[in-house]
């Protein structure tokens, strides 16, 4: 099927109006649900910018017209009807009326991620094996590579409600997992580096697949007031919290003897033994 047309779109269906989805360009995050008619749309592809109708107000308007916070529109996509609309944008600043990153912020049923979000991370325990007296696995070292599902949804976990604007770079400590920090720090659209690299760029945020005293003792280096990863070790978690900082985890680990007790997600507990090579 070729390139639509404003004729393509079903506006009869919905009293002139279709439903737009906004979406995230760089995070793919749902940003926004607004209503268009073919005024708005029309602006939309003329001017590069987001516009909706007000069912409210029964006007036009611009994303951003007053707070500033506009939305640079890339791409407008149809669904298979015809009658509902998707713009994927860039967001200049936070989209929400309540100063959030996204109007979709009030968790309604959060069960089902939190047990596939366990399930996954056991597994990932499950590959991982003591090497020369260090971890290797995919929290660790990402070999083998961690599941994509797992980051995605310990992302959705950990990151959705952190707001905070000021933060100009994450760091991944070279001893945790590459995929981890680059999926965390895409979710709130951070510049990544490996500590190998890093010297003083603002403030920073910690962020990878385990923590550990390596971790803690970068993030004291790095003045760091925020740490974000997917595991956290007891002794390291418990110095880094004595020193003030905030350590965002799924599940807190105790390591003894090639053994992992997990503690994390709703008081969920497990216990695995590591192999050894």
């Amino acid at each position: 099927m070729g390139a639509l047309v404003l004729e393509d779109i079903d506006f009869e269906k919905q009293d002139g109006l279709v439903p737009v989805v906004v979406r995230d360009a760089t995070s793919g995050e749902t940003l926004m649900l607004g209503y268009a008619n073919r005024d708005a749309l029309e602006r939309t592809l003329t001017t590069g910018y987001a516009h909706f109708y007000s069912r409210s107000r029964r006007e036009l308007w611009m994303k951003g017209e007053t707070s500033g916070n506009k939305v640079r529109v890339l791409e407008v996509m149809a669904d298979c009807d015809m009658d509902a609309l998707e713009y994927l944008g860039v967001p200049f600043g936070n989209v929400c009326h309540e100063g959030r990153r996204s109007c979709f912020h009030n968790p309604l049923w959060t069960k089902a991620l939190d047990e596939w979000t366990w399930k996954l991370l056991l597994e990932s325990l499950e590959n991982t094996r003591v090497t020369g007296g260090r971890l290797e696995g995919p929290l660790t070292t990402g070999n083998p590579p961690p599941d994509p599902l797992l980051l995605g949804l310990a992302s959705r976990i950990l990151i959705w409600s952190y707001e905070n604007p000021e933060l100009d770079a994450a760091v991944v400590p070279s001893g945790s997992s590459l995929q981890a920090g680059i999926v965390l720090a895409q979710a709130i659209k951070l510049p990544i580096y490996i500590d190998a690299e890093i010297g003083k760029r603002g403030r920073i945020a910690l962020m990878g697949g385990f923590y550990d005293v390596e971790a803690l003792d970068l993030q004291e280096k790095l003045e760091a007031p925020l740490a974000v990863f997917l595991i956290a070790e007891v002794e390291a978690l418990t110095e880094a919290e004595s020193k003030g900082f905030d350590v965002r985890r799924l599940a807190d680990a105790e390591i003894a003897d090639g053994s992992v007790r997990l503690l994390g997600l709703g008081g969920r507990k497990a216990e695995l033994q590591l192999s050894r090579i």
